[in-house]
């Protein structure tokens, strides 16, 4: 007679070690494929690096053919202005040279391609696409055989779900070309700039300084220079002061200088008469000058996580309902 137990337990335990092995080939695919998505991200905050990157996903391209998107001919890359965010990067093309995609959260993008070389173009494979998102906004570019592919529309980030909206192919000649063009437009026309020295090169073009996460200690003291100057963006440096003639800067109309540590402003603030918005929080404001009032074209003082005493927060408030001053003090609420 045979004993059948030993049989029994050999098949037991090459059930046991297939799903093992099965286990460990899952892991080693998702292993693979979150290297791949966090090498997609690295590049693409090499090239972003002042704001979020969704970076190409494994499932992006599944199921899309290429070869039905329309080619366009008259592609072109061009800096469109809009109203809150500076020059877009906008493309264009077809018989009526319309609207074809853009970067919508890209703000100023003449500050960061006035640095760029053709070689920086925004082109990926279809194994690895160029991929960028912001809110749900997503585009995906990637070259197949002679053209270049372009996707955009809105995705879904908890799922593998996404919409579409342009799909359309050019040729990789007139990509390249057009890249070339619009570094050119950035350098010759654009008007935000994100180095200093570039700025004090040609001061009176520069209507945006874009200076976030840039590691200031100050701002230069012959800052009054910019007399054209719009926008100031300094976020997230080591600010604790900003320069007394920044109230010669009459043009200024937004400043954000969120995560610093600057404890007061310099008397010469309360000059900027179109100043309509300064975003102060996680700072180390402590008082809110009394002349802030009087500042008839503010309508953002932003100071949450500053230590302004409440009474003065409320002060604020009472004078000026039409002011902005936290997340519980909005005339928007």
């Amino acid at each position: 007679t045979i004993d059948p137990a030993p049989a029994a337990l050999a098949a037991s335990l090459a059930v046991v070690a297939a799903r093992q092995a099965e286990a460990d080939r899952v892991r080693t695919v998702a292993a693979a494929a979150e290297a791949k998505v966090a090498a997609e991200a690295r590049k693409a905050r090499r090239m972003f690096p002042d704001r979020p990157i969704v970076p190409a996903r494994p499932h992006t391209l599944e199921g899309i053919d290429e070869s039905e998107f329309p080619v366009i001919d008259n592609f072109a890359m061009q800096l469109r202005d809009s109203t809150f965010s500076g020059l877009q990067l906008t493309f264009v093309g077809g018989k009526d040279s319309g609207f074809r995609a853009n970067f919508p959260y890209w703000d100023h993008a003449d500050a960061k391609l006035r640095h760029m070389t053709p070689e920086d173009r925004m082109l990926g494979t279809r194994h690895e696409p160029f991929c960028d998102g912001d809110q749900g906004w997503e585009i995906v570019i990637w070259q197949s055989g002679d053209k270049v592919c372009v996707l955009q529309g809105q995705s879904d980030q908890a799922t593998p779900a996404f919409s579409y909206h342009s799909a359309f192919r050019v040729t990789r000649e007139s990509y390249d070309r057009a890249w070339v063009d619009v570094l050119q437009q950035a350098r010759d026309t654009g008007q935000a700039f994100d180095r200093l020295e570039d700025a004090f090169a040609d001061p009176l073009r520069v209507k945006h300084l874009v200076l976030g996460h840039q590691g200031l200690n100050e701002l230069p003291d012959d800052f009054s220079r910019f007399r054209n100057l719009e926008t100031l963006n300094a976020y997230l440096n080591n600010l604790t002061c900003l320069p007394d003639d920044i109230g010669h800067l009459t043009k200024l109309r937004d400043i954000d200088l969120r995560f610093n540590r600057i404890a007061e402003l310099p008397e010469s603030f309360q000059n900027l008469v179109n100043l309509k918005s300064i975003n102060l929080a996680e700072n180390a404001i402590s008082t809110i000058p009394s002349w802030i009032a009087s500042m008839t074209s503010l309508t953002v003082f932003f100071v949450p996580g500053c230590p302004v005493p409440e009474r003065q927060r409320a002060d604020l408030f009472r004078r000026r309902p039409d002011i902005e001053i936290d997340h519980e003090r909005s005339p928007h609420r």
